[in-house]
């Protein structure tokens, strides 16, 4: 919500919350996205739990040269 590219979850709910979660909020389909997660590929991204300090990379169509290793706090990477 504050647009730099960082996902906080506030819930008083603790409990673990997944990207496949996070996207049908806005009704968006992870199908045919390439996902990784600190550098790694992610074989079922609707179910990845959300940890704290990830470098998560979603995408569509071609991968860029470059995928984020670790949680930098910057972006663009």
């Amino acid at each position: 919500h504050a647009g730099d590219g960082l996902i906080s979850v506030d819930s008083p709910v603790i409990a673990p919350y997944t990207l496949g979660e996070f996207f049908a909020l806005w009704n968006v389909s992870l199908d045919g996205a390439l996902v990784y997660a600190n550098g790694s590929p992610v074989s079922e991204p609707k179910n990845m739990v959300f940890e704290q300090h990830q470098e998560i990379v979603v995408m569509f169509g071609k991968p860029p040269a470059k995928i984020p290793g670790d949680y930098s706090g910057k972006w663009p990477f």
